[in-house]
């Protein structure tokens, strides 16, 4: 079976190739924690899977629900189970609202 061909280091003023030795790919931020730790758990999952199926399309367009989003972010005092603090939304307007509140857009 042939190998992948090795690809540059994220870090872009890296000369090395991945894996990089200096630069470890991480799947996890620092300071953030695991998706469960944060509550994003079984019982969320099992949440969102009803949520989705009585809200199959997203708010803000004709698209299919990919995520259930907290209108107010619960970093920013929004209740993490109250349903009326969670929207559907599409993968991009979930993406772009994402962004947005990080301060990448």
């Amino acid at each position: 079976m042939p190998y992948k061909a090795a690809s540059p280091c994220r870090d872009p003023r890296c000369p090395n190739m991945r894996p990089c030795k200096d630069h470890p790919i991480t799947k996890e931020r620092p300071g953030r924690g695991t998706a469960a730790e944060r509550g994003y758990d079984h019982r969320w999952r099992k949440y969102t899977k009803g949520y989705k199926l009585r809200n199959p399309y997203c708010r803000l367009c004709s698209n299919p629900t990919y995520a259930v989003d907290h209108i107010i972010p619960v970093n920013d005092g929004g209740s993490f189970w109250d349903e009326n603090n969670h929207q559907p939304l599409c993968q991009s307007h979930h993406n772009a609202k994402t962004a947005r509140e990080r301060g990448k857009g």
